[in-house]
């Protein structure tokens, strides 16, 4: 007969055993990375000895409270006290993974020895955004402050025996802004993003970030497109719409949803006519939309098109009420709204020529599962060339604000609605039956918290969860390139 005192004290032991661990890697860890080590590398570690100045998120620079958008610290658009947490920012998804990191199982503080680098130069491009929100972009032939210290830095980083080592193949970039466009020191930005990095792992809001460049086939080995950092109604509490509970489809009042802005930000871009084929499109959906019905909501918010700003919380609360939201693409093909018409619990109905970005479709996000697709045949009053469904091999745009990259990230031609004309889409929409609405907003739900942002890893999973796992499994064999 076994002793059962000793065979209980052995159980117990085992059971106590398991239990932290389980709870721990719920709070911690991220399955995907067991067993992998990362080292975050600051460009600010080399600021002494390459004329940088030091960077603090949280004390250089301000938040729109309108837009989540950074500005530097004597804009006088608004006051200090007026801005929005950080952890808000639309740009901001950078902060959050590093947080992440820092605070899980997985950081290491041995650059050596760690088995990726995601290497952390967000303060510095939040600083070269924030000198351009606030000043208008640098023309070419303009001195860029914050340009010269991210060039600056990533040469010193360069110099690094681990930069050497590996030739970038275990390095990890995060660009959360669709476009560099600032001076003298853009040419060499791009020269370096495209050419040295094009080893390395890019995390993206879309994929035009990185088709600009020639080795885009190289890069597309390794590129994750991520959402936008979304907004929230309660700033103490950041998770707080996720958490609201969705509305009965029977109860929403709005049949179609759609607010933001028709006109490009043209102050950004001094002597500069540019026409964003988004922004022209948005225009042309609302003027032929916004009339269909009492039960339409659909309008530009642009004073000269008759509309009217509405705050963050107007906009969640109308979006909650609504059965589907329109995404569509603006100046480039990501969007904020795409987040926060998950975070709302509405279904996205994806309008092209050209598309909206869809972040994360390759990183956990069921798009053909939560969203509606139409597919316009006449789209001739906002895109003038022929629009192909693929990306060229031989040819690149010149610019991310280029819409014949703005193709679908995830594969929808099969279930993709044809449409000749916008007239047809609201039949369209009339007549799904309620059991297959039902399944897409149960999937809507389903997704919703994957475009959450947290400074630390979260069950059930946030992107900082999605971001991670794909960092430590993307470039399986983080190898050195043959040269």
């Amino acid at each position: 007969m076994p002793d059962m005192k000793a065979l209980w004290v052995i159980c117990a032991a085992l059971v106590t055993s398991l239990a932290v661990p389980i709870w721990s890697r719920a709070l911690n860890d991220v399955d995907a990375c067991t067993g992998k080590s990362i080292y975050i590398l600051d460009l600010a570690m080399f600021a002494a000895d390459h004329g940088m100045p030091t960077c603090d998120v949280m004390k250089d620079m301000k938040i729109d409270p309108k837009n989540g958008i950074p500005y530097e610290l004597d804009h006088i658009g608004f006051r200090k006290e007026d801005t929005l947490p950080y952890a808000l920012a639309q740009h901001s998804g950078p902060w959050h993974l590093k947080e992440a990191i820092q605070a899980s199982n997985h950081v290491s503080t041995d650059m050596d020895k760690a088995d990726i680098i995601y290497v952390y130069d967000h303060c510095y491009y939040m600083l070269w955004l924030a000198q351009v929100h606030t000043r208008g972009r640098k023309l070419p032939n303009e001195d860029s402050p914050a340009g010269n210290w991210l060039i600056a830095g990533y040469h010193a980083m360069l110099n690094t025996s681990r930069w050497q080592r590996s030739k970038g193949a275990d390095f990890v970039f995060y660009d959360p802004h669709p476009g560099f466009t600032d001076g003298t020191v853009e040419k060499d930005y791009y020269m370096l993003i495209c050419d040295t990095f094009q080893h390395t792992m890019h995390i993206v809001v879309e994929r035009g970030q990185r088709n600009i460049c020639q080795a885009y086939w190289e890069i597309s080995k390794k590129l994750l497109i991520v959402p936008y950092v979304p907004g929230s109604t309660d700033n103490a509490r950041p998770l707080a719409d996720f958490e609201q509970p969705i509305l009965p489809l029977e109860q929403r009042q709005t049949l179609l949803f759609f607010r933001a802005t028709c006109l490009p930000f043209m102050y950004m871009y001094p002597n500069n006519t540019r026409i964003s084929t988004g922004k022209v499109m948005r225009h042309d959906v609302s003027l032929a939309l916004g009339k269909t019905g009492p039960n339409v909501d659909v309008m530009c918010t642009d004073k000269r098109f008759g509309g009217r700003f509405l705050t963050f919380v107007q906009v969640m609360e109308r979006m909650r009420s609504a059965l589907f939201c329109l995404v569509l693409p603006g100046d480039s093909a990501s969007a904020r709204r795409t987040s926060e018409i998950f975070m709302a619990g509405c279904i996205p109905v994806f309008l092209g020529p050209p598309y909206g970005s869809m972040p994360l479709a390759d990183g956990g996000i069921d798009y053909r599962a939560s969203s509606l697709f139409f597919n316009v045949t006449d789209y001739r009053g906002w895109l003038d060339d022929d629009m192909v469904w693929q990306i060229p091999l031989n040819e690149r745009p010149t610019h991310v604000c280029n819409p014949w990259v703005w193709i679908p990230d995830a594969p929808i031609e099969d279930v993709a609605v044809q449409i000749k004309s916008l007239d047809e889409l609201m039949d369209h929409l009339r007549t799904i039956p309620k059991e297959v609405l039902d399944k897409k907003l149960e999937a809507v739900v389903a997704e919703r918290e994957k475009f959450s942002f947290q400074p630390y890893i979260t069950a059930p999973p946030s992107a900082v969860n999605i971001i991670l796992s794909k960092i430590c499994t993307s470039g399986q064999a983080w190898t050195a390139p043959v040269v």
